[in-house]
């Protein structure tokens, strides 16, 4: 019995199988065609969407990539045109040019004048000298004033390159505009007494002007 049951059954399918056949068949075809195009159409609707995102997310990097590189050539900028206005910025012209020659006898006496003074003191003696050449009362040359007699002392010692540095530090801003006579232990008959730095007591020439 269990095996004409199990027959039939076998019958039964085969049967069913053969008679809707035809119904299954294209039931399937339809199912590729409308189906699984929806399912194919929807990945490709989620393909695009990533993409698109994708994209957007790419312009938001390049506009922030863009920014960036302005920011750095904008400082950049800043850099080269700070640079720029430090190199054309005036150079400190001296108001008295000096020959070399010329600054090298203005530092030869300024060391016997003053070898012993403080810098003030050295600088004060320079100036005697630079503003002498300037006063139409003295001659119009360094090495003429520096010559006149009984006027400065002797100027053969060696050049000193901290009193040469000096002498072009007053050539270009003079430490003192009036001072003209030094001399040691009290202002000289000449000229207006004007003041007193270590031994050295300096008189301008106003006076000496007047009469």
């Amino acid at each position: 019995m269990i095996g004409c049951n199990n027959n039939r059954r076998g019958y039964y399918i085969f049967m069913y199988w053969t008679r809707n056949r035809f119904f299954i068949v294209p039931a399937i075809l339809l199912l590729t065609i409308f189906i699984f195009p929806v399912h194919a159409e929807e990945e490709i609707a989620e393909i695009e969407e990533d993409i698109y995102i994708l994209s957007e997310e790419g312009k938001n990097l390049e506009d922030s990539i863009s920014l960036k590189e302005t920011d750095i050539l904008d400082d950049f900028d800043e850099i080269i045109l700070a640079t720029q206005d430090e190199e054309t910025e005036e150079v400190e012209e001296p108001e008295f040019e000096l020959t070399e020659d010329e600054a090298k006898l203005i530092a030869q006496i300024t060391w016997n004048e003053s070898g012993n003074q403080s810098e003030l003191g050295k600088r004060l003696v320079i100036d005697t000298v630079l503003n002498r050449v300037e006063h139409s009362k003295f001659p119009d040359s360094v090495s003429s004033v520096i010559h006149q007699p009984n006027q400065y002392s002797d100027h053969s010692s060696k050049v000193h390159d901290d009193i040469l540095e000096l002498v072009y530090d007053e050539a270009i801003e003079r430490t003192n505009t009036e001072v003209i006579f030094f001399q040691c232990k009290s202002h000289s008959s000449y000229g207006e007494p004007l003041l007193v730095e270590g031994a050295h007591y300096f008189n301008s020439l106003k006076e000496a002007c007047d009469e």
